[in-house]
Protein backbone atom coordinates (compact mmCIF):
# COMPACT_ATOMS: atom_id res chain seq x y z
CA UNK A 1 0.00 0.00 0.00
CA UNK A 2 1.14 3.37 -1.15
CA UNK A 3 1.09 6.12 2.35
CA UNK A 4 3.12 9.44 2.72
CA UNK A 5 6.28 9.23 5.63
CA UNK A 6 5.48 10.69 8.69
CA UNK A 7 8.80 12.35 8.76
CA UNK A 8 9.77 13.50 5.70
CA UNK A 9 6.27 13.29 3.74
CA UNK A 10 7.82 11.20 0.98
CA UNK A 11 5.35 8.37 -1.02
CA UNK A 12 6.80 5.01 -0.08
CA UNK A 13 5.48 1.55 -0.36
CA UNK A 14 4.13 0.52 3.07
CA UNK A 15 4.03 -2.90 3.98
CA UNK A 16 3.42 -3.03 7.48
CA UNK A 17 2.67 -1.09 10.26
CA UNK A 18 5.76 1.31 9.75
CA UNK A 19 5.13 4.47 9.12
CA UNK A 20 8.27 5.81 8.13
CA UNK A 21 9.81 5.43 5.09
CA UNK A 22 12.64 3.11 4.50
CA UNK A 23 15.63 5.95 4.37
CA UNK A 24 13.98 8.01 7.54
CA UNK A 25 12.76 4.61 9.74
CA UNK A 26 17.15 3.82 9.04
CA UNK A 27 18.29 7.65 10.35
CA UNK A 28 15.31 7.02 13.28
CA UNK A 29 16.66 3.25 14.16
CA UNK A 30 21.04 4.77 14.24
CA UNK A 31 19.52 7.71 16.07
CA UNK A 32 17.56 5.25 18.83
CA UNK A 33 21.03 3.28 19.09
CA UNK A 34 23.18 6.45 19.88
CA UNK A 35 20.80 7.52 22.13
CA UNK A 36 20.13 4.50 24.13
CA UNK A 37 24.10 4.49 24.05
CA UNK A 38 24.37 8.17 25.36
CA UNK A 39 21.02 8.96 26.97
CA UNK A 40 22.37 12.68 27.95
CA UNK A 41 23.84 13.52 24.22
CA UNK A 42 23.13 17.00 23.75
CA UNK A 43 21.87 18.19 20.13
CA UNK A 44 25.31 19.20 19.08
CA UNK A 45 26.64 15.52 19.47
CA UNK A 46 24.04 13.95 18.08
CA UNK A 47 24.27 16.20 15.00
CA UNK A 48 28.16 15.70 15.15
CA UNK A 49 28.71 11.66 15.38
CA UNK A 50 25.29 11.11 13.28
CA UNK A 51 25.79 13.77 10.27
CA UNK A 52 21.84 14.67 10.81
CA UNK A 53 20.66 18.33 11.18
CA UNK A 54 18.73 19.66 13.49
CA UNK A 55 16.27 19.88 10.73
CA UNK A 56 16.41 16.31 10.20
CA UNK A 57 16.28 15.72 14.36
CA UNK A 58 13.12 18.09 14.47
CA UNK A 59 11.20 16.24 11.68
CA UNK A 60 12.44 12.95 13.14
CA UNK A 61 11.14 13.95 16.53
CA UNK A 62 8.04 15.64 15.37
CA UNK A 63 6.60 12.10 13.74
CA UNK A 64 5.62 11.11 17.22
CA UNK A 65 8.50 8.78 18.31
CA UNK A 66 10.81 10.67 20.83
CA UNK A 67 9.55 9.10 23.95
CA UNK A 68 12.94 7.52 24.11
CA UNK A 69 14.82 10.84 23.11
CA UNK A 70 13.13 12.76 25.77
CA UNK A 71 16.22 14.48 26.44
CA UNK A 72 17.21 14.99 23.43
CA UNK A 73 13.47 16.34 22.32
CA UNK A 74 13.86 19.13 24.93
CA UNK A 75 16.36 20.60 23.00
CA UNK A 76 14.70 20.68 19.60
CA UNK A 77 10.94 20.50 20.34
CA UNK A 78 8.87 23.93 21.99
CA UNK A 79 5.20 23.67 22.94
CA UNK A 80 3.28 25.54 20.31
CA UNK A 81 1.56 27.24 22.35
CA UNK A 82 3.42 28.55 24.84
CA UNK A 83 7.23 27.47 24.29
CA UNK A 84 7.61 24.52 26.99
CA UNK A 85 9.19 21.39 26.59
CA UNK A 86 6.40 19.47 24.95
CA UNK A 87 5.22 16.15 26.62
CA UNK A 88 4.10 14.20 23.36
CA UNK A 89 3.58 15.87 19.65
CA UNK A 90 3.65 19.05 19.54
CA UNK A 91 1.81 20.41 23.08
CA UNK A 92 2.99 20.60 26.57
CA UNK A 93 1.08 18.56 29.05
CA UNK A 94 -0.31 21.78 30.63
CA UNK A 95 -1.21 23.30 26.93
CA UNK A 96 -2.87 19.75 26.33
CA UNK A 97 -5.03 19.79 29.17
CA UNK A 98 -6.17 22.90 28.88
CA UNK A 99 -7.26 22.72 25.00
CA UNK A 100 -8.65 19.19 26.01
CA UNK A 101 -10.75 20.81 28.79
CA UNK A 102 -12.03 23.91 26.60
CA UNK A 103 -12.44 21.54 24.00
CA UNK A 104 -14.89 19.41 26.38
CA UNK A 105 -16.62 22.32 27.75
CA UNK A 106 -17.07 23.74 23.98
CA UNK A 107 -19.06 19.92 23.36
CA UNK A 108 -20.68 20.18 26.33
CA UNK A 109 -22.27 23.65 25.80
CA UNK A 110 -23.11 22.60 22.05
CA UNK A 111 -25.91 19.70 23.78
Amino acid sequence: MLANCNSCEQAFNQGGIERLCPACSATYHRLFAFVERSPDATLDEVERVLGLTRTDLVRLLKSGRFVAFENLARQVMKCRCCGAPPAQGELCQSCFERLLTQLLSSNRSRR
